[in-house]
């Protein structure tokens, strides 16, 4: 395995993913048991059901990161990093990838000026450049220069379109199918919206063919996100593909779903198709799951800041006044608290510095009272 690139010479960066790798592993998510068992010296020969009862830290975490990146350890690790911050290394990815998510052409062009093979790295985030930038001109960049299409990481399926479409970012999941749509399972052709692939995941019995139960494993558009493991079940496949269609404004695909038996109210790692639709400001699809039955007061996690929400606490969040007050025009409560912050729609708003919206939605909760 290639190692990974230096994402960021910065130490403490990389705490916060070992803490969460140490978590993941002790409560038995077997990708993180995984690359223990790869990595660290004391659970080399260790079977998988053993490492949660021999409580996993961050000591044993930190032997993954260094040994992923090549190192033979932390401290080697840590050497690198120092030198890299010292001038006395040069490490030209780093600059390339942070180019590459801030959506600077003129550096990701100079990046690869001198250095071409810089699009066919994985990072510490375990993602690649394509799947780290959301801005389409350099996805087309990233593209012309050779970026592998197929790389699928952090986990299985989690190909560059893949990660577009969690994201919603749907100009650039277009640009990426129209050279692959690697693993074209049920999820795909849903964000996609390509009706016609979707068809093709179902026997003529309206089961569902393997083809879309396929790379399902990838769920998280970044390492924040809490630990889930995919079941399997039909009925979670589809809601998921309803999820990825309303992220994505896919009404016709969301249409076909219904009809092979997605469910409006349906859970896919705790979050909803309103929950994504509305995050995403995807007003038509918002529409269309309310009036089909979506429960516009149901909570969901949106990744991991945003847990037991709803979409008018999402949509308070994005500052969307619009999709606000249509939402609170369809009756959503405006007095619900969400799991992590204990807040209201309008301490959202507050919170995000959408001080007029916050206002509204104060008044428009008293006026209701």
């Amino acid at each position: 395995m290639t190692p990974l690139k230096i994402y960021t010479a910065d130490v403490s960066f990389y705490e916060g993913y070992i803490a969460n790798l140490a978590a993941e592993a002790a409560a038995g998510f077997a990708p993180a048991i995984d690359r223990l068992i790869a990595h660290t010296p004391r659970f080399q020969i260790s079977k998988p059901e053993q490492i949660p009862a021999a409580q996993p830290d961050a000591d044993d975490a930190r032997w993954v990161y260094a040994r992923e990146h090549g190192f033979d350890d932390w401290p080697c690790f840590v050497e690198q990093l120092e030198k890299i911050n010292s001038g006395a290394v040069e490490e030209p990815f780093i600059a390339f990838i942070h180019a590459c998510e801030e959506g600077n052409t003129q550096q990701v062009w100079q990046g690869l000026d001198r250095h071409p093979d810089l699009v066919t790295y994985n990072c510490s985030t375990h993602k690649t450049p394509l799947h780290s930038t959301a801005t389409l001109e350099v996805a087309h960049i990233l593209i012309q220069a050779g970026t592998p299409l197929t790389t699928e990481t952090p986990l299985a399926g989690g190909t560059a379109l893949v990660h577009a479409l969690v994201w919603g970012w749907t100009d650039i999941a277009e640009l990426i199918a129209e050279h692959d749509a690697s693993p074209a399972n049920l999820r795909v052709a849903a964000g996609l919206g390509r009706i016609e692939l979707l068809k093709t995941m179902f026997s003529t019995d309206s089961s569902l063919k393997q083809q879309a139960r396929q790379g399902r494993a990838f769920y998280r558009g970044n390492y924040g996100w809490f630990p889930w493991t995919p079941t399997g079940d039909d009925q979670e496949i589809l809601d998921e593909g309803l999820i990825y269609a309303a992220c994505n404004g896919r009404v016709e695909a969301m249409d076909f779903l219904l009809s092979q038996g997605a469910n409006p109210n349906g859970k896919a790692y705790e979050t909803t198709a309103l929950l994504r639709a509305t995050w995403k400001g995807q007003r038509q699809a918002v529409d269309w799951l309310l009036d089909h039955g979506a429960n516009i007061n149901a909570t969901g996690w949106l990744g991991g800041h945003a847990q037991g929400a709803t979409a008018i606490h999402i949509a308070a969040s994005q500052g969307d006044r619009a999709l606000v007050e249509h939402l609170v025009a369809r009756g959503a409560d405006l007095t619900l608290r969400d799991l992590l912050y204990n807040g209201t729609p309008d301490g959202w708003a507050k919170q995000y510095k959408h001080d007029e919206l916050a206002q509204y939605l104060y008044e428009q909760q008293q006026a209701r009272n």
